[in-house]
């Protein structure tokens, strides 16, 4: 099995960082391309009021989805489940580009919420790229390689917004998804060279069907219980619920201003794109000049805390305010946060816990306490638009306070990094095996 020898150069750490970020850039920018149209056909006809189900659907099938995937890898070996997943993914697209109504209908509502959760298992399996490459580098320059990757993802997202933007002039939403899927093609064309530049041995562990034993690429860690039982993985757990509830109710404020505003679907498809566009660009800059410093001046941990104290003010000027730009500063600072500063830190804060657990711990965190945090989100939300006056200023209010929340959950897990539990397995140990971004 190839290695990448702890005194190798940082060129060869480079040129093994180039595959996982050129997947990163070019899977990031289908995905905006296609959630903008997706977002351009769902808000047809009022598909605002269908949104609530949307998220609660997305909440049902997140748990399938995630053991779908360790199915796949289980069956086909990691590196093969991440080329065939994206060319799967890419012909789905296409196949499903003429057929999709607009609207809120249950055919389109199924597809809203197939994209994030389908392109969450992707992403989840491109940033696995990141760590089957480097899995032997230097933990002095880890960090810088990952950011690097992170730079890449948000870049990728940025291109995605202008060419979404492009098209908007020119194609109508159903080609937003043909041409998402060419992406798709591409990133599984860079994973697969990848593959192919870097081989393991016949008996390694990427090559074949995957094992169950610890140290695997799958969760072998013990049960979802016995981590629960663990305080910090029960404080991730916590964190993972309240943000992923936050974040619904930011998106969901955002979306009903949108689909008040979008006169038709072509002026739907340019607001789409130029707010991503607006979105990614803010976080880009900060992924590139901003985290690095922050992660030097206050560690990986209390780092942590940016977003939620950003959002505890944010959410205060939109309840002091409540005007339409205040609520698109909302989206922005969540969205431009969450993508760069917060999810580089986030993924870090897992690796205090034995390589064994992480996987587990993983999909404990982001794929069960986040999905249940949305499933109740999405049940607010249910109530809330069955009102007589329905509206959004009451979200301020469960913002604040679940941003509040947020941030007293990540002073605790300041407090529990250094427990005797966590100190216990050597420095080299404390490699990211199943970094899993947002979708």
């Amino acid at each position: 099995m190839i290695r990448l020898d702890r005194n190798t150069g940082m060129a060869a750490c480079w040129w093994r960082t180039s595959f996982p970020s050129l997947a990163l850039f070019i899977l990031t920018a289908a995905f905006i391309v296609t959630k903008t149209g997706r977002d351009a056909l769902f808000f047809e006809a009022d598909g605002i009021a269908d949104l609530p189900k949307a998220y609660l659907l997305l909440a049902v099938l997140s748990v399938p989805a995630a053991s779908g995937t360790l199915g796949l890898m289980r069956l086909f070996g990691p590196r093969r489940a991440r080329v065939l997943s994206l060319l799967m993914m890419a012909a789905l697209q296409v196949a499903a580009a003429p057929l999709v109504p607009g609207g809120g209908k249950w055919g389109m509502t199924l597809f809203f919420v197939s994209i994030p959760l389908l392109y969450g298992v992707l992403l989840s399996l491109a940033w696995l790229l990141g760590a089957d490459l480097l899995d032997q580098a230097p933990r002095s320059v880890l960090a810088r390689l990952y950011s690097t990757m992170g730079a890449a993802s948000m870049l990728g997202a940025m291109a995605g917004g202008g060419a979404a933007r492009r098209l908007a002039i020119y194609a109508a939403p159903q080609l937003f998804l043909v041409a998402g899927a060419i992406g798709l093609i591409l990133a599984a064309a860079v994973a697969f060279a990848a593959h192919r530049s870097f081989p393991v041995a016949m008996n390694a562990v990427n090559d074949g069907p995957a094992p169950s034993t610890p140290g695997g690429e799958l969760p072998a860690g013990g049960s979802l219980v016995e981590l629960f039982r663990r305080p910090y993985t029960a404080v991730l757990a916590a964190i993972g619920m309240i943000s992923s509830l936050v974040g619904v109710m930011i998106e969901f404020q955002f979306y009903y201003a949108a689909a008040a505003e979008a006169r038709d679907g072509r002026h739907a498809l340019r607001l789409f794109a130029d707010f991503y566009l607006i979105l990614n660009g803010v976080a880009a800059t900060i992924q590139i000049f901003v985290t690095p410093g922050l992660q030097r001046l206050l560690g990986v941990h209390r780092s942590l805390l940016i977003l939620p104290g950003t959002l505890v003010a944010a959410a205060s000027v939109c309840a002091a305010t409540a005007t339409a730009l205040a609520r698109a500063g909302l989206r922005v600072a969540e969205g431009g946060l969450k993508s760069s500063v917060h999810r580089s830190n986030w993924e870090q804060a897992f690796l205090p816990l034995d390589r064994a657990s992480r996987p587990a711990a993983k999909l404990l965190v982001d794929g069960v306490a986040a999905r249940i945090g949305e499933g109740l989100a999405a049940g607010i939300l249910l109530a809330a638009m069955g009102a007589p006056n329905r509206g959004t200023d009451w979200m301020n209010s469960v913002l604040i306070g679940g941003s509040a929340v947020w941030l007293a959950l990540t002073a605790v897990l300041i407090g529990l990094r250094d427990s005797p539990g966590l100190l216990r397995f050597a420095a080299e140990e404390l490699r990211p095996d199943l970094p899993i971004p947002d979708g």
